[in-house]
């Protein structure tokens, strides 16, 4: 999911402003598409951050797998 939020969204949102920046230099910064952009991209970049990160939690530490081990313990 995060990367395919990052190929659909953050991507063009990223050219968008860079040609935005390209054209207008430095009063980019006060044209209106170019700050929604550039919000979007924040927004969704920090999603995309908690969705890797939360990805690698649950591929390294698997909580799911300790809890059966677990009931499997007090079975016994």
């Amino acid at each position: 999911m995060a990367i395919a939020s990052g190929t659909v969204y953050l991507g063009p949102w990223e050219v968008a402003m860079l040609e935005t920046s390209g054209k207008l230099g430095i009063s980019a910064l006060n044209d209106q598409t170019y700050l929604y952009n550039e919000k979007m991209n924040f927004i969704f970049g920090m999603v995309q951050c908690f969705l890797l990160v939360f990805t690698l939690f649950i591929s390294v530490f698997k909580p799911w797998k300790k809890k059966k081990a677990d009931d499997k313990k007090t079975s016994e």
